[in-house]
C-alpha cells in the first residue's frame, strides 16, 4: 500500500499495547479516600491526538482522553464516558467498515484487565466491527485514587481499524462516583496519510471541525512517522479565527519553533507536528 517498512522500526501492535505512547500515570499507594468524604468535581476531555503511519485502507490514530479533578485527585470509584460518533463516508476511497478501537492500559496489565489501578472498556467491545456512521462509548474506571491529570487512549491501527479521513465527533464526558463540571465536545475530520505512495498528492490533513463546552481548547496534535519518509503532509487545518501560535518547522528530523520542546527521534520512529493547545 505504498508503505515502506523498516527493520527495526516500531509496529502499530507496539502501539496498541501502548509500549511507545504509553502515559505516565501516578497511583496514591494509601487507601483511597471513600467517595462519600469526597468533593471532587471531575472535568473530561480530549488531552492529546497521535498519528502513526497509515495506507488507503486504514489509519493509525489514537485519541487520548484526559480527566482532572479541581481537588488534584481523582477518587477512587470515578467512572468517565465519553460518547464517539464516527462517520467514515468522508473517506474519499468509499470505505464504510470500521472497528471500535483498542486501548492503552496500566504497566503490568492486559489490555483487556479489569484489576488495573484505572481501566478503560467499550460498548460494543473493542474491535467489533462497524459499518456506517456508527456510535461507541469509552469508559474510564478508576479502581484506585489517581494523583494528577489522566490522559490515557483508544488507539486504532491495522488491526482495530479506523477509515482514513472519516469524520470523528466526540461528546462527554459524563460521571459517576463524583461531581461533574460540564460536559464537552470535539468534532474532527482524521487524516488521510499513504492513499497510494509516501509521496502521493492525495494525503489529506487533520482538519478540526468544532469544539464546544468543557474543551475548552483544540488539543495538541502529534505525528509519528518511519525514518524513510517525509513530514510534508504533516498539517492541521482550524476552523476559520483559530491561528497557531507557534507552528513547527518539519525539517526530516524534528519539529522545531514549536512553543515546547523540539521534539526528538523516538528510536527507529520520529515525530513529527506537536503544538500546544490551540484555543
Amino acid at each position: 500500500m505504498g508503505e515502506t517498512r523498516q527493520v527495526g522500526a516500531a509496529s502499530r501492535r507496539q502501539v496498541a499495547t501502548g509500549a511507545l505512547w504509553a502515559v505516565p500515570t501516578v497511583v496514591m499507594s494509601t487507601a483511597a479516600p471513600s467517595l462519600a468524604a469526597s468533593s471532587a468535581v471531575i472535568t473530561g476531555n480530549v488531552c492529546k491526538l497521535f498519528y502513526g503511519s497509515g495506507t488507503v485502507n486504514y489509519q493509525t490514530h489514537s485519541i487520548y482522553w484526559g480527566v482532572t479533578s479541581d481537588t488534584g485527585t481523582i477518587p477512587a470509584g470515578t467512572v468517565v464516558k465519553f460518547t464517539v460518533i464516527v462517520d467514515p463516508s468522508t473517506n474519499p476511497d468509499g470505505l464504510t467498515g470500521w472497528d471500535v478501537p483498542t486501548n492503552e492500559y496500566p504497566a503490568g496489565y492486559s489490555v483487556t484487565s479489569t484489576a488495573g489501578p484505572w481501566y478503560i472498556s467499550y460498548s460494543p467491545a473493542r474491535g467489533t466491527a462497524l459499518t456506517g456512521s456508527q456510535s461507541f462509548t469509552v469508559v474510564i474506571t478508576f479502581n484506585q485514587a489517581y494523583v494528577g491529570s489522566f490522559c490515557a487512549a483508544s488507539i486504532w491501527n491495522d488491526t482495530f481499524t479506523l477509515r482514513p479521513a472519516s469524520t470523528i465527533s466526540i461528546s462527554g464526558a459524563t460521571v459517576t462516583g463524583a461531581a461533574s463540571a460540564g460536559t464537552s465536545g470535539l468534532s474532527y475530520q482524521a487524516a488521510r496519510r499513504y492513499p497510494n505512495s509516501i509521496n502521493s498528492t492525495g494525503r489529506l490533513p487533520h482538519v478540526f471541525i468544532s469544539k464546544s463546552g468543557l474543551q475548552s481548547c483544540y488539543p495538541p496534535v502529534q505525528w509519528s512517522i518511519v525514518l524513510s519518509k517525509t513530514g510534508a503532509d504533516n498539517v492541521t487545518t482550524y476552523p476559520s479565527g483559530y491561528t497557531v501560535p507557534s507552528p513547527c518547522t518539519w525539517d526530516g528530523l524534528t519539529c522545531s519553533g514549536t512553543t515546547g520542546t523540539s521534539i526528538p527521534r523516538l528510536g527507529a520512529v520520529q515525530t513529527a507536528q506537536f503544538i500546544a493547545n490551540v484555543c
